[in-house]
C-alpha cells in the first residue's frame, strides 16, 4: 500500500467542541485566566460534550 500525503484539511470538529474551543480561547484571550483554570475548564466541558454525544446530542440547539 503506498504512503499516503498528509490531509492538510483536518477533520471538522462537531459544533459543541468547536463551541468549548472558541469559549476556551475568550477565556484566555478576553478574560486571562491561568493556564490551570482553563484547564479545569476544558477538561469539564470535554467531559460535558461527551456526556452529551453519547445520548446523542451534537448541537447546542439540542441541548
Amino acid at each position: 500500500m503506498p504512503d499516503q500525503p498528509p490531509d492538510d484539511h483536518p477533520a471538522p470538529q462537531p459544533p459543541m467542541l468547536r463551541l468549548v474551543g472558541e469559549f476556551l480561547d475568550h477565556l484566555v484571550v478576553e478574560r486571562g485566566l491561568s493556564a490551570n483554570t482553563v484547564s479545569a475548564y476544558r477538561r469539564d466541558l470535554t467531559r460535558y460534550c461527551d456526556w452529551l454525544a453519547g445520548r446523542g446530542i451534537e448541537a447546542p440547539d439540542e441541548v
